[in-house]
């Protein structure tokens, strides 16, 4: 039975390594924030541009939010350009979402931190694994019957 439990915990400590390695390389659906700054930033007069067409276009509103979305924004989002934003979009409420979002990510810049490096999560994990086999052999080993009554 002891054989059984440390076998268990040992085999799960190696499976937690290959998630932990797994987890710490660059295979991810999610774009990383690096890759989402496709371009230097929209400038106030390319986007007024953009926002001119959309009458005539109204199937371009999609691509336009995709691109604030993308490459942000490098103006400040004021009334008379949140004004122009409803009349020219129709009142786009994901687009004037977007260009909220894109304004405070412009004001409040995240910067990513990295990920500590393979070789430190490999040693953090084996003092984890030794630590975990040291407990599991200091634990009891004994059965406990328990009675229930109602």
């Amino acid at each position: 039975m002891r054989f059984l439990f440390t076998f268990f915990v040992l085999l799960l400590c190696i499976a937690a390594s290959g998630f932990v390695v797994v987890a710490q390389t660059n295979n991810t659906p999610f774009p990383q924030p690096t890759e989402l700054q496709q371009g230097p930033a929209l400038t106030n007069e390319e986007f007024v541009r953009m926002l001119y067409q959309l009458p005539a276009r109204p199937n371009e509103v999609e691509k336009l939010i995709d691109d604030v979305r993308k490459r942000g924004i490098a103006f400040p989002l004021t009334p008379g350009l949140r004004s122009l934003v409803a009349t020219k979009s129709g009142n786009n409420a994901s687009l004037i979402h977007t260009l909220e979002e894109a304004d405070r990510r412009r004001t409040n810049p995240t910067t990513v931190t990295p990920l500590p490096p393979i070789a430190e999560s490999a040693e953090l994990l084996e003092q984890a694994r030794k630590a975990t086999l040291g407990a599991a052999e200091k634990m009891p080993d004994y059965l406990v019957k328990q009675q229930i009554t109602r």
